[in-house]
């Protein structure tokens, strides 16, 4: 609005004496009636929605719903995380075992060739799984099985070499076949593809059984001394799974460990404090592993930077569901390769949420630790599929219920090159306002010039009530009002050369009602409008 508002007030008195001599009139009887004259001059007005105000704000991330019956108004941020380190529940680093067959022995020369079996033996491998798991099956997706065999005498050995705990779809298991001498051992590699491994339990440790035979090739005159030896050798090397079954131990593990920026705090204002009834921080698990999880909420937070220090603060989510292990459901035995669905809500009543969105965060940081198989040792037979993860979609939900103090706002009014005020006695600026928002409002005059510095400014100054709240604290008839604001002479001054008029407004929504705790409720179709004049009175008595 580029204008030049120019007001002149002039008066004067005429006096009309026809047909009379004016020395015979007597003026000592005659009233004088006041002469009394108001201009006012509109400068402008706005309107508010609540949606605007909100939108304002500008955070991009930021969505804004409406409850289709209610119209009540909701804040949701929502982001998404997933934890696939399931090398930190079960890790089968390469595996190696070694077992030894004792040789007959031949005391004398052998008259002629001839063959001398070994009698099948089994031994068993041990290996210990990282935190001592106890695992009981191995689907392998890929990996090599390694076999050495040796040999401490010169005849040679033909042997066999069967792994009847690894087995194929057809359920034959692994097997070797070949010879050794004391000059010449024997290596072997068959791939673990599509191959199944079972397992059993010596203590704290998972075994394998290898079950060796063979025929000794004795050469004419020949002898073996007693104690030789055939050492065989199993590797499990590269090893990746398709399924891992087992007693799983507890292990910790770092779920999310990120930031959601909150765009909305950091634009309400320094000053401004802000209370919500119920806000909400809801998370929706797909679980693809078979260890259920114990979560630990306790390290959610808020962060601001402080204004004083210019250091960060944090404020930590605390309460009850902080101080206990919230489960993520795992898929059952008869579920591998589907997910369960878990939900959590983390709210004013379970968690001091409401502590750590009051202090206005510039983010919130998402520190979620677990622990896997919270129940603690059990029989009950758990799995990791590989790959398997879990996914997390997270969302904050802020029904906008809320206590509100301090929210500032300003509106600028251009006037151009001033307003001339000219002969008057008094000026005020008439702030007229329709308010369906459930705030009170203070404001600060402030008259500006061209670059924004203050000539002249009036603060603290109560222009707007509240409208009535019924008992569910929601407002359905605007409250009208009709502030005057008086300048002084200074003031008037300053508005001859002022380049516009603020208002710098300052919201606040009631704190009590007979002592109960008041949250309003703000809906959709809550607005604000504010009218702006300027009012000259001239009030002269003749």
């Amino acid at each position: 609005m580029n204008m030049k508002k120019i007001v002149t007030f002039g008066f004067g008195l005429l006096l009309l004496l026809t047909g009379c001599n004016i020395n015979e009139l007597d003026f000592k009887d005659i009233q004088k009636p006041p002469i009394r004259s108001i201009v006012a001059l509109p400068l402008g007005e706005f309107t508010y929605t609540l949606r605007e105000l909100i939108d304002e704000i500008g955070d991009s991330t930021l969505v804004i719903e409406e409850d289709p019956e209610t119209t009540l108004l909701s804040l949701v941020y929502t982001d998404n995380f997933s934890y696939t380190s399931t090398s930190d529940l079960i890790s089968i680093p390469n595996i190696s075992g070694t077992g030894t067959v004792a040789i007959p022995s031949v005391a004398t020369p052998a008259p002629v060739n001839s063959t001398l079996s070994i009698t099948p033996t089994t031994f068993s491998l041990f290996y210990s799984a990282t935190n001592g798991e106890r695992i009981t099956q191995v689907n392998h997706d890929t990996g090599d099985l390694v076999v050495t065999v040796s040999s401490g005498i010169a005849s040679q050995i033909d042997f066999s070499l069967i792994m009847p705990n690894s087995v194929n779809a057809a359920n034959a298991p692994i097997s070797f076949s070949g010879s050794v001498t004391n000059t010449a051992p024997f290596t072997a590699i068959k791939s673990l593809q599509g191959y199944i491994s079972s397992f059993a339990q010596s203590g704290t440790n998972n075994s394998y059984d290898v079950v060796f035979s063979g025929t000794i090739n004795i050469l004419q005159g020949q002898t073996i001394a007693p104690g030789q030896q055939v050492t065989i050798t199993v590797a499990f090397q590269n090893q990746t799974f398709q399924v891992i079954y087992g007693y799983f131990g507890q292990d910790t593990v770092q779920i999310s460990n990120q930031m959601m920026n909150f765009g909305f705090f950091d634009q309400l204002g320094g000053n401004a404090s802000i209370e919500f009834q119920n806000p909400q921080i809801n998370l929706t698990f797909q679980n693809e592993i078979g260890i259920p999880l114990g979560v630990n909420y306790g390290g959610i937070y808020g962060m601001k930077t402080n204004d004083t220090t210019g250091l960060i603060d944090y404020t930590y989510l605390g309460g009850a569901i902080t101080s206990a292990f919230q489960v993520i459901n795992a898929p059952g035995m008869d579920q591998v390769g589907q997910s369960v669905v878990t939900q959590h809500s983390i709210n004013g009543g379970n968690s001091t949420l409401n502590k750590v969105l009051g202090n206005n965060p510039e983010s919130i940081g998402l520190s979620i630790t677990g622990v896997s198989n919270p129940g603690g040792a059990g029989t009950e037979n758990f799995f990791v599929p590989g790959g398997s993860t879990i996914t997390a979609d997270l969302e904050v939900r802020i029904p906008m219920a809320m206590k509100l103090i301090n929210l500032e706002r300003s509106q600028d009014f251009d006037l151009g090159g001033g307003v001339k005020l000219d002969v008057v006695d008094s000026v005020v600026m008439r702030v007229v306002t329709v308010n369906l928002l459930p705030f009170s409002t203070y404001l600060d005059l402030q008259l500006l010039d061209a670059n924004d510095s203050i000539l002249h400014e009036v603060l603290d100054t109560k222009v707007m009530a509240t409208p009535f709240l019924n008992i569910k604290y929601i407002a359905n008839e605007p409250e009208v009002n009709v502030a005057d604001i008086p300048l002084s002479s200074a003031g008037i001054l300053a508005l001859n050369s002022a380049s516009k008029v603020r208002l710098a407004m300052r919201l606040r929504t009631p704190e009590t009602l007979n002592s109960q705790e008041i949250y309003p409720k703000f809906l959709a179709r809550y607005y604000l409008t504010v009218k702006l004049s300027v009012l000259g009175r001239l009030d002269l008595q003749q």
